[in-house]
């Protein structure tokens, strides 16, 4: 009797810690708490070239990192289909085409304000300082230069080549969050496997 008792004591202890509650497997992105009024910023896990910007673009959305997964992601990249600037730091204008920042945006990590962008959709004022601690650096993919124009001979033939003998340019996320941040840091082989730098589309 007495152990009957106990037993359905727990049970009810039991549904009251979480009864109703089922886990279907199901992506359901960072449990990221109430939302955050920034437009987000999150890595993806290292991705290989391949599928283009459009690839690249897939795996920020079906990325478990995903801060919010309710909400449309872009890659941070630049190709012959996306680019910020032809001009140095779009010195002559705005000329972007279907670039993934929006102009005078913030952005962030939840509630963490990384960097601010001017009217031409760039990056300008950057609180963070940096997108990781000192000795959590780590490159990921770019193809940008660090005045926010493209290098088309340095994208993986627009992201769908891994052959080892093509180069692409490369982010750091130890440089400070300026131009140089997304441009500046060499070049690897096509053939690896690097993070994506994935914002939050408006």
């Amino acid at each position: 009797m007495r152990s009957s008792i106990l037993r359905s004591l727990c049970c009810l202890l039991l549904c009251a810690a979480g009864c109703g509650t089922a886990h279907t497997g199901e992506d359901a992105g960072l449990d990221a708490g109430p939302r955050s009024p920034l437009l987000q910023v999150f890595f993806t896990a290292p991705v290989a070239v391949g599928g283009g910007v459009a690839g690249f673009d897939t795996a920020c959305n079906t990325s478990d990192r995903r801060p919010y997964p309710d909400v449309e992601y872009a890659a941070l990249v630049m190709s012959e289909a996306r680019r910020a600037c032809t001009s140095a730091n779009c010195s002559a204008g705005a000329d972007a085409l279907d670039w993934p920042l929006v102009a005078d945006a913030e952005y962030g990590e939840l509630h963490a304000l990384v960097f601010r962008t001017d009217a031409n959709a760039i990056v300008t004022e950057a609180p963070a300082r940096r997108l990781s601690p000192v000795g959590n650096e780590f490159n990921f993919w770019s193809g940008g230069t660090g005045d926010w124009t493209p290098a088309p001979a340095n994208q993986c033939s627009n992201w769908t080549s891994r052959s080892a003998s093509a180069e692409a340019i490369v982010g750091w996320t130890g440089e400070p969050i300026d131009a140089h941040f997304q441009g500046g840091h060499g070049l690897v082989p096509c053939d690896m496997m690097l993070p994506l730098l994935c914002v939050e589309l408006p």
